[in-house]
């Protein structure tokens, strides 16, 4: 006989004792308080408590309680334990929602709550899968594959490959271990056991699998020979012929290119034979690797053959000027033109054409003269010092009228002192000519441009932000143009003597100032040619000797112990030395910041010799200019000529050839006639004041 389930049976009880009851007992009664607690969720075959404590009744009557599942998944065989306590509990056994609902009585009134369970899917553990096990020979290839390990949840999977053990003394190893699939090579007979472990971040499986190694055939033992270093373009044998094979199994050859340098096409004669050939057509390494087999297993071994490092054996010719064809000999150039680059003296040239052990190059302009260099695919070499010869182009710029002295301007404006006009002329880039200070009258003021006067204006400088300062050579002064077009006179007056700025002499004198320079710091440096004087003047017009005292002399030496004859010019370098034209000592002179003058080139015999420094002769020099690169340029008045100093003393003749004439042309076939003033536009551009010719020249160097 199946029994009444307990709810039911409850039940039936609760309705029979209503109907007992007398009509005078139904007073009203407080119906209790279910509470079967808060919603939560859990995975499935979790402990989950049911707790009623917190249902209640206003009069305290005796409760009892009933849970009962409303709800659940199909296929769920849930169900509750002690389901008429106070407590009760239930393990769901699947994936879904359950609602239990607690039934609480005070055996007169119902009160029902219901909580609702939401169970989660859980993580299932991978499986790990390592494969069947393997017999193999000792040396063989073994490839371990764990493909077939999988999830029931689909989580990615992280794999460790693991030796458990393996012969004594064995040294194999896993190529990677942390891979879905690696591999090993049995080194020595017997057992290798293998564990796979297979995780979902959560959940670890394992697997072993066991690779069974035995000596029925040894692999062979390859050989690729010893590494090479070669010159490109040779002809390389590789030489297999070392491989063997321990069971003196007959062995098959094969060759590949592993690598090699980019761009290069060597291809191998015959990839299976022992000793194939290739050509290196590329600077750099090739690495080939030989492959031999018995027809079972295989071993492997590598060979590098790397490009010797290019080589500069010599140059032909040693100098000449620029678009000088030169071959370049020596060993592992590309030959491919574009592959190679070539520097004289830093400056880049154009290759006509290459092979792996001949450059021909032509000279770049400008190249000035240095050592010959060579980068191939990223390696320099440095070859022999190349002469570099410059070519002077020497044309005509303007026609200009007694032009002495000349200096150029920030943007390129060319200032010229028309001596005889008593004028500074403004020439521009394009040739245009105009007055830029000056009425033509012979005289002294001081005052706007268009009313200044000047007495036969000879030197002149620029500075940086484009102030003109003139050396008014019958006036004795210094004047300053300022960039307002207002002339004031910034040290000296019109009566010549020779004194520094002082209490007596506030403004200094000069006797005949011919030359001038000045400074990058604004600091002016004169020829104050019939006091036999180098002087320097500040902005502020305070006026120093830097060196001389007066007498007409030839003497090194430091400040006022040092002695000039009639100096016209002055130039200053970069590093602050001051040179000097010392006209009738026929030399070039130097003075350093400390004022310690010495002679940079000249004998002080009158001459055209061109040499190193007191070998070198002039005559008459006159006008002074410096490069970017500390050269000294000089106009010769009686040599016609003009002439080139390094810094070193070494004196060329750049053009004119020391006879009188308006030539134009290159080097000594242009000719030029007491030329006075010059200055260096650029390191490849010079303008000359061509006195005799009343021309202003140019001279391009290339």
């Amino acid at each position: 006989m199946k029994l009444l389930p307990a709810k039911v049976i409850f039940l039936i009880l609760f309705f029979s004792l209503l109907n007992c009851r007398e009509p005078d007992q139904l007073i009203p009664n407080s119906p209790p308080i279910a509470q079967a607690g808060e919603d939560r969720s859990a995975k499935a075959g979790e402990l989950i408590l049911l707790d009623a404590n917190n249902s209640s009744d206003k009069e305290n009557d005796l409760l009892s309680f009933q849970w009962v599942v409303v709800t659940q998944p199909t296929g769920s065989k849930a169900d509750i334990v002690n389901p008429d306590s106070v407590k009760a509990r239930i393990i769901p056994d699947l994936e879904g929602v359950y609602m239990v609902r607690l039934l609480v009585s005070d055996q007169i009134d119902i009160s029902r709550d219901s909580i609702v369970i939401t169970i989660l899917k859980g993580n299932g553990a991978p499986v790990a899968n390592a494969g069947s096990d393997q017999s193999v020979e000792v040396g063989a290839e073994v490839v371990l594959d764990g493909s077939n390990s999988s999830d029931p949840d689909g989580d990615n999977l992280t794999f460790l490959w693991s030796f458990i053990s393996k012969p004594a003394q064995s040294g194999a190893g896993f190529i990677k271990a942390d891979s879905i699939k690696t591999d090993f090579t049995p080194d020595l007979p017997g057992g290798y056991q293998i564990q796979l472990s297979v995780s979902d971040g959560t959940n670890t499986s394992l697997d072993t699998v066991v690779v069974t190694a035995n000596l029925d055939n040894q692999p062979p033992v390859a050989d690729a020979g010893i590494d090479q270093s070669v010159d490109i373009g040779a002809n390389i044998v590789l030489n297999g012929n070392g491989s063997s094979d321990p069971d003196e199994d007959p062995i098959t050859y094969h060759w590949t290119f592993e690598s090699k340098p980019p761009g290069s096409s060597a291809t191998l004669s015959d990839t299976h034979k022992s000793d194939p050939n290739f050509t290196l057509d590329k600077i750099g390494k090739y690495v080939l690797i030989l492959e031999v087999s018995d027809g079972n297993l295989t071993s492997t071994d590598k060979v590098e053959i790397t490009t010797k490092p290019i080589t500069i054996a010599g140059i032909n010719p040693t100098s000449g000027q620029t678009g000088t064809q030169v071959m370049i000999s020596g060993t592992n150039f590309s030959s491919v033109t574009d592959e190679n680059t070539v520097r004289f003296n830093g400056v880049l040239a154009t290759i006509i054409s290459a092979t792996h052990t001949s450059l021909t190059v032509s000279v770049p302009n400008a190249a000035g003269t240095g050592t010959v260099s060579v980068t191939t695919n990223g390696i320099t070499a440095t070859g022999p010092v190349f002469t570099y010869i410059q070519t002077s182009t020497v044309s005509t710029f303007v026609q200009l009228n007694q032009a002495v002295r000349i200096a150029v301007g920030p943007d390129g404006t060319l200032y010229v002192s028309d001596y005889a006009n008593n004028v500074i002329k403004q020439v521009t880039p394009q040739g245009v000519i105009t007055t830029y200070a000056g009425t033509g009258q012979q005289g002294y003021n001081d005052g706007k441009t268009t009313e200044a006067m000047f007495n036969h204006p000879a030197g002149i400088a620029v500075d940086a932000v484009g102030n003109v300062y003139v050396a008014d050579n019958g006036n004795h002064c210094i004047r300053k143009i300022n960039t307002s077009g207002v002339v004031s006179t910034l040290a000296g007056f019109p009566q010549a003597g020779f004194a520094d700025s002082g209490p007596n002499s506030p403004t200094g004198q000069f006797n005949y100032p011919v030359g001038l320079a000045i400074d990058e710091s604004g600091i002016l440096y004169v020829a104050d040619q019939n006091n036999n004087a180098i002087r320097k003047v500040t902005q502020a017009g305070v006026v120093t000797t830097l060196a001389g005292n007066g007498t007409a002399d030839f003497v090194n030496g430091t400040g006022t112990a040092a002695r000039f004859n009639l100096p016209t010019d002055v130039a200053v370098d970069g590093n602050g030395n001051v040179y000097v034209a010392d006209r009738n000592n026929h030399r070039i002179r130097k003075i350093t910041q400390t004022g310690v003058v010495t002679t940079l080139a000249g004998s002080g015999a009158v001459g055209l010799q061109n040499g190193a420094g007191a070998a070198a002769t002039f005559n008459n020099p006159y006008g002074l200019s410096c490069d970017d690169s500390g050269n000294v340029y000089v106009s010769e008045l009686s040599n016609h000529t003009i002439r080139k100093i390094t810094p070193q003393g070494a004196v060329t003749t750049i053009a004119g050839n020391g006879s009188a004439g308006s030539a134009n042309g290159t080097g000594t076939n242009a000719t030029f006639n007491q030329p006075t003033g010059l200055v260096v536009s650029s390191n490849t551009t010079i303008y000359i004041a061509d006195f005799g010719n009343q021309l202003i020249r140019l001279i391009t160097i290339e």
